[in-house]
């Protein structure tokens, strides 16, 4: 299982949508379904009821996506912990009549 994967699902989970996931995560629609279905075939469970309008989370998505949340976020935390924080760029404004 992937962190990428968990991104995506965590994505479609709030977007209801795997075009709205797509969008979000600027990756395209095929990349979504891939990362789901491989999510899907790794857990051996079904996440999203897809239809017309967007997909539906199953039981199994909603005891998924508070973990996964979790996990993308201590993601970002590590990463933000190794960071450099940016210097402050002084700026100065001239006003001219």
């Amino acid at each position: 299982m992937e962190l990428r994967s968990l991104k995506y699902f965590q994505s479609v989970y709030e977007q209801g949508s795997i075009s709205g996931a797509a969008r979000v995560c600027f990756v395209s629609q095929p990349s979504i379904t891939t990362a789901i279905q491989q999510l899907e075939s790794d857990l051996n469970i079904t996440l999203f009821f897809r239809h017309a309008r967007g997909v539906l989370p199953t039981d199994a998505a909603d005891k998924l996506y508070p973990k996964a949340k979790e996990m993308t976020d201590n993601a970002k935390s590590i990463s933000h912990l190794f960071s450099e924080n940016p210097k402050p760029v002084l700026l100065r404004l001239g006003i001219m009549r």
